[in-house]
């Protein structure tokens, strides 16, 4: 149990001060194109998988800590008469969030944003995946064999904005791997004649 637990200071309001506004927004989008075909013939089967995948996120900082951005009317004005908890821990009285909503849609406009935290936030990522196995199946008799390889490349390209605080400067800092994994595999079955 913490010591907020115990003294409930967390419930006296009379503590709580403005500090700042903080504001993030964040858009994410991805596409990816991805197929698979299978085929078999007799005992042979073989077939391929291909993924390409794009992803890219655009992120915003923002923040106020000027006392003129401060709520007029208290942290009182925003709370209602109904507890707001977690499991049995009181976190004291939930917030009207129209007024929240309306206070800081009004805030956030004035708010000047974060450049470093905004920039450092994006970045690209293309991811191609192509695959292919083969695989043979023998039996005769009691005996079963299943033979096959599985071939894997991966490449990956990624790119990021990197701010250097001591000059100020913005660059993008790019990265790339390229992958191929091969995965054979055998599995021998016998079947025995128990004897009772």
């Amino acid at each position: 149990m913490n010591h907020c637990s115990k003294t409930k200071e967390h419930l006296d309001i009379s503590k709580y001060a403005f500090r700042e506004n903080a504001y993030r927004n964040s858009v994410t989008k991805e596409d990816t194109l991805a197929f698979t075909t299978d085929y078999e013939v007799g005992m042979y089967k073989f077939g391929v998988k291909y993924s390409d995948s794009e992803r890219s996120t655009d992120g915003s900082r923002w923040r106020n800590r000027a006392a003129t951005v401060a709520p007029t009317i208290g942290l009182n004005g925003f709370l209602i008469n109904e507890e707001s908890k977690n499991y049995q821990y009181l976190l004291g009285n939930k917030i009207n969030q129209s007024l929240a909503d309306e206070y800081f849609d009004l805030t956030k406009a004035s708010s000047p944003i974060r450049v470093e935290q905004s920039l450092t936030e994006d970045y690209n990522v293309d991811e191609k995946i192509a695959a292919a196995y083969g695989m043979v199946k023998y039996k005769a008799d009691k005996l079963g064999v299943v033979a096959g390889v599985r071939v894997e490349n991966t490449k990956n390209e990624g790119s990021a904005p990197v701010f250097n605080t001591v000059t100020g400067i913005i660059k993008t800092q790019s990265s790339e791997n390229d992958y191929t994994h091969i995965f054979p595999g055998v599995t021998v079955r016998y079947a025995f004649n128990v004897v009772s």
